[in-house]
């Protein structure tokens, strides 16, 4: 599910959701424990520990949570309502180093009063409290408060795959150019487009097959002839052209080199 504009059903696998589900747990549990510390140290214990001590940490550990509930809440008004409208959940899964250091410095922070009041005394209560808090993690990630399956199913029904046939057709590439060639033999011209060989009279209709009607100015034409050849074939040929709405023409005339 997301907020943004879709074409189909929008279906996380099992991985990619025990890992949103574990984003979340890590989260809800290291605040859990800052509230279970702040339980445990309400309750009367036979401890040497001034009341003040204690008072401390109950506090810390009370107003800890309402700051963390403070700061989320801003950056999901910031965030969260400006970014909904192209924002889905799959996005969760890409951030997952960020929720383990968040959930590291939320945890640390609700340890960091009791470790300046006992110091090196706490260590080994910390390695147990998060092998514990590691495995309601993982337990956690597999579980899902909604039947998953069941609103994959509804998703499927209201937006049912299609598969539609693929096809190769494609049309051929057509080149906006044309190149016609002068050639004189035997005191004869010859004209020849593309290595075609053809007629003066024939040129109209060859030019023709090569314009779309869309480019009917943007078809470029380019006249290929020898340096020696008459400059009264040129104009006759230019004339045709003009006449064949061809305005564009080009000329490329080789350069004789004496040595």
């Amino acid at each position: 599910m997301e907020f943004s504009i879709s074409n189909g059903p929008l279906l996380i696998d099992s991985s990619e959701r025990f890992w949103q589900n574990i984003n979340f747990a890590m989260l809800s549990v290291v605040l859990g424990n800052s509230i279970f510390l702040g339980y445990l140290f309400k309750r009367p214990i036979k401890s040497k520990m001034a009341n003040y001590k204690r008072l401390t940490i109950q506090n810390d550990q009370t107003f800890f949570g309402f700051n963390f509930f403070y700061v989320f809440f801003k950056m999901f008004l910031l965030f969260g309502i400006f970014a909904a409208s192209n924002f889905d959940y799959k996005l969760f899964s890409n951030y997952t180093e960020l929720f383990i250091l968040l959930s590291i410095a939320i945890y640390l922070e609700s340890w960091k009063t009791i470790l300046l009041l006992y110091r090196t005394k706490v260590y080994k209560y910390i390695l147990l409290n998060v092998l514990v808090l590691i495995a309601l993690i993982f337990v956690l990630g597999k579980i899902s408060v909604l039947d998953t399956k069941k609103i994959d199913a509804l998703l499927l029904d209201n937006n049912p795959r299609i598969e539609l046939p693929t096809s190769s057709f494609h049309t051929e590439k057509w080149n906006p150019s044309c190149f016609i060639k002068i050639v004189e033999e035997d005191d004869t011209i010859k004209y020849f487009v593309d290595d075609l060989e053809l007629s003066f009279e024939e040129l109209p209709k060859r030019l023709n097959e090569n314009r779309r009607f869309h480019y009917t100015y943007n078809l470029q034409v380019y006249l290929l002839a020898p340096y020696n050849i008459s400059i009264s074939e040129i104009i006759k040929l230019e004339k045709l052209l003009f006449i064949n709405n061809n305005l564009r023409v080009k000329y490329i005339i080789p350069v004789s080199y004496t040595h």
